[in-house]
């Protein structure tokens, strides 16, 4: 019952909604052709495959069996009652750019922000910027499907001097170019379970997106990094700038990731948080507005890849960043 009327509110409050739906199958569909009837965009299959836990593999879905396209509002997607949900509501009360008014009421609404909810030991799925290519490509895949998830096979163009028996691998999927490099995201982890003096096998163990033919390869490494254990705030004048948020969507909000155009270089590290600013145009006169917040997941020499804790309102590719709290450890 709490759930129609939530659902109800947000409706109502919002007019940007698409209302969660039941999906009947026919014959001949695929999830990629759903996503795209639906969000305009077949790579984002795997919000509808995550989102109906029943489907064990995205390949085999059968007519007349009904599927749940989940609400997707301004970018988010909403899920509810599942804590590894694919983005969750935060718990607390939403803030506007008209109800925060003073810094003491900055100050009280960051300290009930979640950054507790960033999952350091789990950050594998995420997009990052390479400035040369992983080392290998996905050359085959099983049964030559078009596309390919967990439990299938792919053979990648790495040899038995390149790489071991048992050993993991990211699969990677190239998005986009920007100034600062090549954006890459995850695709999936694989275990290689054959190799040989041309090529490896590799068994798909998670996959994060639809995989095919195509895709690099690179060996498996840890992006996790331990918990900061606080948080000091800096004036540091370390501004950036968005340069890719996920599925390179115009808009973004709470729960997605962004990549920054800040890096090792300019002394931004795991963990650190930044502000996020927008400039408004207001009767003719540009003004900076603190729109939403943003913690560092992963950091290059040049960029960063974080995850955006807050936003008070859409945020854009271009929106400036700038560093707020640096992480203790």
């Amino acid at each position: 019952m709490y759930r129609i009327i939530f659902f109800i509110c947000i409706f109502f409050l919002f007019g940007n909604v698409y209302g969660e739906e039941n999906y009947t199958i026919k014959k001949g569909d695929t999830l990629w052709d759903i996503s795209g009837k639906f969000y305009k965009d077949n790579f984002k299959w795997p919000i509808i495959w995550k989102y109906n836990v029943r489907i064990d593999d995205p390949d085999l879905i059968y007519p007349e069996n009904n599927v749940v396209i989940p609400v997707i509002y301004g970018g988010e997607t909403f899920r509810l009652g599942d804590d590894e949900g694919i983005m969750k509501l935060s718990s607390g009360e939403k803030f506007t750019t008209n109800s925060v008014k003073t810094e003491s009421e900055m100050y009280a609404y960051e300290s009930r922000m979640p950054f507790y909810k960033v999952n350091f030991k789990r950050i594998n799925n995420l997009e990052l910027v390479m400035e040369s290519p992983p080392p290998f490509k996905v050359v085959s895949t099983e049964s030559n499907k078009a596309y390919v998830a967990t439990n299938d096979l792919v053979r990648i163009n790495a040899t038995k001097r390149d790489i071991q028996k048992g050993a993991f691998v990211f699969l990677y999927i190239k998005i986009k170019k920007t100034e600062l490099g090549t954006v890459y995201k995850t695709a999936g982890i694989g275990e290689i379970v054959e190799t040989d003096s041309r090529s490896a096998l590799v068994k798909i163990i998670k996959s994060f997106e639809s995989i095919q033919k195509g895709f690099y390869a690179d060996m498996y490494r840890e992006y996790s990094f331990p918990k900061p254990s606080g948080y000091r705030v800096v004036n540091s004048g370390i501004i950036g700038e968005i340069l890719y948020t996920t599925y390179d969507m115009r808009v973004s909000s709470e729960g997605y990731r962004c990549i920054i155009s800040l890096g090792k270089q300019d002394n931004i590290k795991n963990g650190d948080i930044l502000k996020v600013y927008q400039q408004v145009d207001e009767n003719g006169f540009a003004r900076s507005v603190h729109i939403g917040t943003v913690q560092v997941i992963y950091t290059g020499s040049e960029t960063a890849t974080a995850l955006i804790l807050d936003s008070k309102r859409e945020i854009l590719i271009g929106d400036d960043v700038v560093l707020h709290k640096v992480a203790i450890r």
